[in-house]
């Protein structure tokens, strides 16, 4: 999408779902998309895409997207916050067997990245949580950022 974008701007859904197909990963019983169009700058687009990528490839290793009871639900919304837009962004997977504690607590690059890259890259607030049946990721960007960074 990066290489065949017509402009510097590019479409979240679009983003979202080839992320998720590059994975094998669209099945409506087992995902739900759902947010208003949204158009990220495309350095912007650049920096979520490794976020997604990340996300996507825990779910299908260890999550919603690969275990038969799992579930993704991703959404989106453009959001007011004091005087300021925000795109909020969240992840959320159910239905999972979660693991231990021991290797929930791992920090790897991947954690890293989403909750250090993108608030240096984004300007963005990030909460990542393991929950009692999946995880639970959100980021919330300024829509200053989202458009032109």
């Amino acid at each position: 999408l990066l290489a065949r974008t017509n402009n510097d701007m590019l479409d979240l859904r679009q983003l979202v779902e080839l992320e998720l197909d590059s994975h094998g990963e669209l099945d409506p019983n087992k995902i739900r998309i759902a947010g208003p169009i949204v158009q990220l700058g495309a350095d912007s687009g650049r920096k979520l895409i490794l976020a997604l990528h990340e996300l996507a490839t825990n779910a299908v290793k260890y999550g919603a997207l690969g275990q038969a009871a799992g579930f993704l639900a991703i959404n989106w919304a453009i959001v007011d916050q004091g005087d300021e837009r925000k795109l909020a962004f969240e992840w959320h997977e159910s239905g999972v067997a979660m693991p231990t504690d021991a290797d929930i607590n791992r920090h790897g690059f991947g954690r890293e990245m989403l909750e250090n890259a993108l608030p240096y890259e984004l300007g963005a607030t990030t909460q990542f949580r393991f929950c009692a049946d999946g995880v639970r990721h959100q980021i919330v960007i300024p829509i200053s950022r989202v458009k032109g960074a």
